[in-house]
């Protein structure tokens, strides 16, 4: 794991390229052919916040993270261990915010939204995985599901403009019974 400014150092050296079907390739490019990076970062003196590079889709791919849907009592379901890596190295939540809140021991709370995160080519589809399933399940508590397609794609673009955050009140609809999903849009 690269940890704070190391991060941003890592960000100018690395350049991410997602492709559709497979997870994206991470290409170096020497500092001396990215003079623009380069300036960018002596104009502002600021490294690169973490959320440019969920929405640019900077997907960390680890050779050692865990498997994200694993085989539980003859059936297949999202691991807990595997998912939470994912969000933290995607900035989503933390490991622990996400075992405290998503887990049933070594499996996550059964939701069809780790499948589609499963998935995931990159940080900033991972973190427009739980919209659909978070926007069916407001027109479940509702009563109707007349606005679920605007839902959804209302929680995709705000997704690419606060990732986190949105992911977050995504998981929290999820998680929580239709009394409490007030609570989840105040908890951004």
């Amino acid at each position: 794991m690269i940890a704070g400014g190391a991060l941003a150092a890592a960000l100018v050296l690395w350049r991410w390229t997602p492709r559709a079907a497979a997870p994206p390739s991470i290409t170096a490019v020497p500092v001396a052919e990215a003079p623009a990076e380069k300036k960018a970062i002596a104009a502002d003196q600021a490294p690169p916040r973490a959320e440019k590079s969920l929405a640019e889709g900077a997907p960390p791919p680890e050779a050692d993270a865990p498997p994200i849907v694993v085989e539980r009592y003859g059936a297949r379901r999202a691991s807990c261990a595997g998912v939470c890596d994912l969000e933290a190295r995607c900035g989503l939540r933390t490991f622990a915010d996400c075992t405290a809140q998503s887990c049933e021991g070594e499996v996550r709370k059964l939701s069809n939204a780790d499948f589609t995160l499963a998935g995931a080519a990159d940080c900033a589809s991972a973190a427009a995985a739980p919209c659909e399933e978070a926007c069916w399940k407001r027109g479940e508590c509702t009563g109707h599901h007349q606005a679920d397609q605007q839902c959804t794609k209302a929680c995709k673009r705000l997704v690419e403009q606060l990732p986190a955050e949105t992911y977050r009140e995504s998981r929290c609809v999820l998680e929580r019974p239709c009394e409490e999903l007030p609570l989840c849009a105040e908890r951004r």
